[in-house]
């Protein structure tokens, strides 16, 4: 059990006003909550022809959770597995595990998703959990909108802006498994249009339990400490600038094969991380009505000890418009530059070859909703070009239909192409996964994975179809089907043994 405490005495007249309890809200106003993953753009919950789920600010302050990975439990349909104490395996419709590539994951979208295995290191992404607004959870495909690797579905962790942060905020903990964690942060404003905050946060997770109540060796240490700041520059302009910093120690039993009996070595290994990102967000409405935003964001890690070391510096560039045609076109579209270089892992159970690479992705898309009768029947078309540095051009077009024939009563349907690009790891990365015992005067064996300069994206045709509606007075149901079709699955091929001298013969 853990212990919470909000708002120090001192502080506690500083802190912000009382936030709208949920539970108070009618089952109207629960589905007119506003979301933006699934379109790039605010649309009410109730009217989105997708699956989603939003996980409100309320709903993360009356959870008591501590990290992000933990808050996921509660949207539904969603997958989370905890590996150890500082490592999850989360996704959405089957292909969940460690480095599950079928899930775009982002924060204030920004992505997350690391390309040299296909997967997110969630014990990273360490915000202070009482500065997100709501994590959105689209299951599905999203990748018209959000790109590559949004296969399965998206999950966008949006943060609050400056202006609902004021005042001061005391955070501290202790319990049986957190064994101590704490936070700081003040807000404060420059005028009427200048708002800023800053925020810092540390924690010490204890391990966990093996089987059988032995020590599992896993605790975690971790801080984070940024800035953020959000000015309007006038009526029709705005900038967004956030700065942030963190760090992580890891300590992990890893079983690692050898060549000598009994094959295995079991062994306690303490990885370490640091990183660092700054983002800027300018976003203009015209006198057209047209609305328009920037975003440059740039983030570095770097991660050493335990097998998955790696260094990373991605510089990211998105740019969106949108505008009204007519009374019943509302065109998006946008284009992006993203730019990623790293130097990966070069040890005995996992090299790349080569080491060090600059993967770049050029994209555009385009969406355009049509309002075929006024206030009941909405059609989505889109479609993402793609560019990336191992297949070359993809293309993911999706269409959505919503009907609303009766008010509250929400009928919607869906057909999706997404695909999942290949990572480093795929076509560069080497790894020693295991040995065997010599057997009939043979040398030890030794079972390897090697890459595929061959590999080609997975791809997958999605057709989804749902309601969502208020069935009483105090009862509402939002039900999704669907159906995935996938090809081009990674898989694993057994290949003709061959005889090595490296380290001893085997």
């Amino acid at each position: 059990m853990t212990a919470k405490l909000l708002c120090s005495a001192l502080l506690a007249a500083a802190c912000a006003p009382a936030q709208t309890d949920l539970a108070e809200l009618s089952l109207e106003q629960l589905l007119q909550i506003e979301v933006t993953s699934a379109s790039r753009r605010e649309q009410k919950l109730a009217r989105t022809p997708a699956a989603v789920y939003v996980i409100t600010q309320e709903e993360i302050r009356r959870s008591g959770l501590t990290t992000v990975a933990e808050l996921l439990r509660l949207a539904p349909g969603l997958h989370v597995g905890r590996i150890n104490s500082s490592t999850w395996a989360i996704s959405a419709r089957g292909f969940n595990g460690r480095f599950a590539g079928k899930m775009q994951v982002l924060v204030d979208g920004r992505s997350v998703y690391s390309p040299l295995f296909s997967g997110v290191y969630w014990e990273m992404q360490d915000l202070l959990v009482d500065d997100i607004d709501r994590i959105e959870v689209i299951r599905g495909p999203g990748a018209a909108m959000w790109g590559a690797n949004a296969v399965n579905g998206v999950i966008n962790i949006i943060t609050r802006p400056a202006r609902d942060t004021q005042g001061g905020l005391v955070v501290v903990g202790a319990g049986n498994v957190e064994d101590g964690f704490g936070a700081l942060r003040f807000g404060g404003r420059v005028g009427e249009r200048f708002h800023y905050r800053f925020y810092s946060k540390a924690a010490a997770r204890d391990q966990m339990l093996a089987v059988g109540g032995a020590p599992a060796g896993d605790s975690w240490r971790s801080s984070r400490t940024g800035v953020r700041a959000d000015w309007d520059l006038s009526q029709r302009d705005a900038l967004t600038i956030a700065v942030d910093a963190g760090s992580g120690r890891y300590w992990q039993l890893a079983n690692l094969p050898t060549y000598a009996p009994p094959e295995t070595d079991l062994r306690t290994q303490l990885r370490r991380s640091a990183a660092a990102g700054a983002l800027l967000r300018w976003t203009r409405r015209h006198r057209s009505g047209a609305d328009s935003a920037l975003q440059i964001s740039y983030d570095w890690y770097g991660r050493t000890g335990g097998l998955l070391e790696e260094t990373r510096g991605t510089l990211d560039l998105d740019y969106q418009n949108r505008r009204r045609l007519g009374r019943r076109h509302d065109l998006m579209w946008g284009v992006g530059y993203r730019e990623s270089s790293d130097t990966g892992p070069q040890h005995d159970y996992l090299r790349l070859s080569p080491r060090r690479e600059t993967l770049r992705l050029y994209s555009g898309f385009l969406q355009d909703e049509v309002e075929l009768r006024r206030d009941r029947l909405w059609l989505e078309l889109g479609a993402r070009l793609e560019r990336n540095h191992f297949t070359g051009l993809e293309v993911q077009p999706t269409a959505r239909l919503l009907a609303e024939p009766v008010p509250g009563q929400v009928f919607w349907a869906a057909v999706s192409r997404a695909v999942r690009t290949p990572s480093r790891g795929d076509h560069h990365a080497e790894s020693w996964i295991a040995s065997l015992p010599p057997a009939s005067g043979l040398p030890p064996q030794t079972l390897h994975v090697f890459p595929s300069p061959g590999f080609d994206s997975t791809t997958v045709l999605a057709a989804a179809a749902g309601y969502r509606g208020r069935l009483t007075h105090r009862a509402t149901l939002d039900v999704a089907l669907f159906r995935n079709r996938y090809r081009s699955l990674r898989s694993g091929e057994l290949g003709q043994p061959v005889l090595s001298y490296v380290g001893v013969p085997h």
